[in-house]
């Protein structure tokens, strides 16, 4: 939080104006948390996990209310199970029964969206909103089972699927200076609409995440 009000009261101090139309593109990086919104553990407590992601902006206003936008970024997500297992010795591991576990979920994604951009101007910035449909690059899964008495397996995730859709929207502000430069703030929200992953008994993963990002646009 302390480094979010530095980089506000940072913004102000470098001689602000109003929202501009006009087309802009700059870097942007993402912190937040991921978890499984769809999954087949009937028997197991989901939690969330760090998500970070870095890349790229391009913004084009058409007028200082109505623009577009895309974020290309390569995300780091995941998720977390706690579960027990029921000695049915299905899934990719198949442990004894009753034995305790957590399950660690990493993906690597690599985000395209779509996004229409709506802003209203006040005094030195302007509020944002976005939202819009996303193709999504699955590019690399693992998990890693780990046990209560120490024991862990891992396995990679190969049948992931290439290219899933999700929905992604979210609102900040946006700050143009004298010399040009846009600066970002927001919060955003991305759930999946389709599924990246189906496993062995035909069950689809889904997941979403939350997190803040900020950005840079020239």
């Amino acid at each position: 939080m302390k480094l979010i009000q530095v980089l506000v009261l940072s913004l102000f101090s470098l001689g602000l104006s109003a929202q501009q139309s006009g087309f802009f593109s700059g870097g942007r990086f993402m912190m937040g948390s991921s978890e499984l919104k769809e999954h087949p553990f009937n028997n197991g407590d989901v939690n969330t996990k760090l998500l970070f992601g870095a890349g790229f902006n391009a913004n084009y206003f058409f007028t200082e209310a109505v623009g577009v936008g895309t974020d290309v970024m390569l995300n780091f997500s995941g998720a977390k199970v706690n579960g027990q297992e029921d000695g049915a010795g299905g899934g990719i591991f198949g442990g004894s029964s009753g034995e305790k576990y957590t399950d660690k979920y990493n993906f690597i994604r690599l985000e395209l969206p779509f996004l229409g951009k709506l802003s209203i101007p006040f005094g030195d910035f302007a509020f944002v909103a976005f939202a819009g449909p996303s193709f999504d690059f699955n590019l690399a899964g693992n998990v890693t089972r780990e046990y209560n008495d120490g024991d862990s397996k891992s396995t990679d995730i190969d049948n992931m699927e290439t290219i899933t859709t999700s929905f992604k929207a979210g609102g900040g502000v946006q700050i143009a200076n004298a010399n040009g430069k846009v600066f970002m703030l927001d919060a955003r929200i991305s759930q999946d609409l389709s599924p990246f992953y189906t496993n062995d008994n035909n069950k689809d993963f889904k997941i979403g995440y939350f997190a803040f990002s900020i950005g840079v646009g020239f």
